[in-house]
């Protein structure tokens, strides 16, 4: 049973690709600068430039502030995969599939999405984490060259952050599917979406 819902999780990828696309722009651009912003703060040489402190703090607080945009931008882009798919889900509960095997169908989806879409995401911001670093020194107007470290320690961060909130995410389309009868999932897509409150 599981490699049949495997092989489907897959399959859904592959046949909703146009509707992932955005969502998986969505993650590699904000795991990309998460990473570049948490390892510019970490570089311990920083503490040899003049102000290097006070330019650590500031990327700090930066890094908190990705970490919100990440988390927000992510729910967004998943409500509205899930808000397009619910109509399969739907077709899925009133074919036989029972609500536990929707929610493992789900999950390995998103298991899958989430390691191709945070892996690729962490490899760019290691590719661009060099340039930025160049970039931060050129506008300090700190001309003596100092080596370029690799921050280990910013991949295993940005990475605890990334599953955080994937986990967040599975939560919330669980529970979704839990509480969703398959007829209400049929006619979820045909429902306006509401005002947001911020």
């Amino acid at each position: 049973m599981f490699k049949l819902i495997f092989s489907m999780a897959t399959s859904n990828l592959k046949k909703n690709h146009s509707l992932y696309l955005p969502y998986a722009l969505t993650t590699i651009m904000v795991t990309m600068i998460l990473y570049i912003t948490h390892a510019l703060s970490a570089m311990p040489e920083l503490s040899t430039l003049r102000g290097g402190g006070a330019i650590a703090q500031t990327l700090g607080f930066g890094v908190i502030v990705v970490q919100l945009v990440a988390l927000l931008t992510i729910l967004y882009a998943n409500a509205f995969v899930m808000k397009n798919r619910a109509k399969e889900f739907g077709l899925y509960g009133i074919l036989g599939l029972d609500r536990k095997n929707i929610q493992l169908l789900s999950l390995i989806e998103l298991v899958v999405f989430a390691a191709l879409s945070i892996g690729l995401g962490l490899i760019l911001g290691v590719i661009f984490h060099a340039a930025s670093f160049a970039i931060l020194l050129k506008l300090i107007q700190y001309d003596i060259g100092i080596k370029y470290s690799f921050q280990f320690g910013s991949i295993i961060a940005v990475l605890l952050t990334m599953v955080a909130i994937f986990v967040l995410v599975f939560f919330l389309n669980a529970t979704k599917i839990y509480m969703s009868r398959p007829l209400e999932l049929l006619k979820e897509k045909k429902k306006g979406e509401k005002k947001g409150r911020a």
